[in-house]
């Protein structure tokens, strides 16, 4: 039905309004994204815009299936990122962001975190919640000292049940930062 759609707007030539809550139709069918929040529009922009840079922790939640990665903490003063119930890892390229002691929200899509080996530089150390497996791929959930996080994984041959201990690598040049206080995107 969505390609359908698309193709009779694409050959009608007229502009048109779409009404959603499903993000995948949303995703497929805008040329422009209005998202909006309790009646409050939080951002306008091209799907791939608005997915690759949400302006709030809201659409950063909102839009994404599964939805962005979003972890409550603060910088230290070494410029680590503090979460959950102490986890702790560096971050390189956030340097205009860290701002030590203040609550923020780091968010990452899920298809940025990937498994690494123990010891690996800006790692999170995570337990195993579930796996679903998709075919092609599947998705890790973990808990990663309080905090939830979902990992897409390539590798569906390795046996990863309930309670298995692995290591997550968050791209640093994938990394968002929100406000924890307005839930506002922070930039440099």
């Amino acid at each position: 039905m969505r390609s359908e759609i698309r193709k009779l707007h694409r050959e009608l030539g007229v502009t048109s309004v779409f009404v959603t809550h499903d993000q995948t139709e949303a995703m497929t069918l805008a040329d422009k994204l209005i998202i909006m929040n309790a009646g409050i529009v939080e951002q306008i922009g091209a799907p791939t815009e608005v997915y690759n840079h949400p302006a709030s922790r809201f659409v950063a939640d909102f839009i994404g299936s599964p939805a962005m990665n979003l972890l409550e903490g603060e910088f230290d003063a070494a410029g680590h990122f503090v979460h959950g119930t102490g986890g702790r890892f560096a971050v390189e390229k956030l340097n205009g962001i860290r701002a030590p002691g203040h609550k923020v929200v780091l968010g990452i899509r899920p298809e940025a975190v990937a498994r690494a080996a123990p010891g690996t530089v800006g790692t999170i150390a995570a337990i195993v919640d579930y796996v679903e497996e998709l075919g092609a791929t599947r998705l890790i959930h973990a808990d990663a000292n309080g905090s939830r996080i979902v990992a897409v994984d390539a590798d569906t041959t390795t046996h990863m049940p309930s309670g298995t201990p692995l290591h997550l690598k968050l791209r640093d040049d994938a990394l968002h930062v929100f406000s924890a206080e307005d839930g506002k995107r922070l930039t440099h």
